[in-house]
């Protein structure tokens, strides 16, 4: 059976997260906490301080009660500087639905966003479009750095993804 992949961004900014009440589910661990329309996510940062290396415990759990996401991707972006960190973390899976991303790093001081990208199996991936500013902040970013038949097969993937087919 072909592996269904489907991404969901979250956003928050670093500091001043605004709290949802009621969640259908509850993460496994007390943070910061996220909502989608299909997830709730919390995550916890170990101290962050510009260029030195920090960690983040993340958690999420499907809304319907299924099951939670297989695999989490974490990046986080300047908004006003339209870039994002220098190092990629490094993401392993504690658990079903928990996972500790290690070697994160705000180069330097500012406003910095995290980007949290729950995957499931649509076997696609895209990027937040705020890099390009908040005139993109609905939209995502697609590398078109493949080969035709892949762009083919991944715009295919995305589009089933949009209209809600398997």
């Amino acid at each position: 059976m072909e592996k269904r992949r489907r991404a969901l961004r979250l956003a928050a900014a670093a500091a001043g997260l605004s709290w949802i009440p009621a969640w259908a589910c509850t993460p496994a661990i007390q943070g910061a906490t996220l909502e989608s329309a299909s997830y709730v996510l919390a995550f916890r940062a170990s101290p962050v301080a510009v260029a030195t290396h920090f960690n983040l415990d993340v958690a999420a759990c499907a809304k319907s009660g299924g099951p939670p996401p297989a695999e989490l991707k974490i990046d986080a972006h300047m908004p006003e500087h339209r870039h994002g960190m220098n190092y990629a973390p490094s993401v392993k899976a504690l658990g079903p639905g928990r996972w500790r991303a290690e070697g994160l790093m705000f180069h330097m001081p500012g406003r910095w966003e995290f980007a949290f990208e729950l995957l499931r199996q649509r076997g696609v991936s895209v990027a937040p479009g705020t890099a390009f500013g908040q005139v993109a902040a609905d939209a995502v970013r697609i590398s078109l750095a493949s080969s035709e038949s892949d762009l083919e097969e991944g715009v295919g993937r995305l589009a089933k993804f949009v209209l809600g087919r398997t």
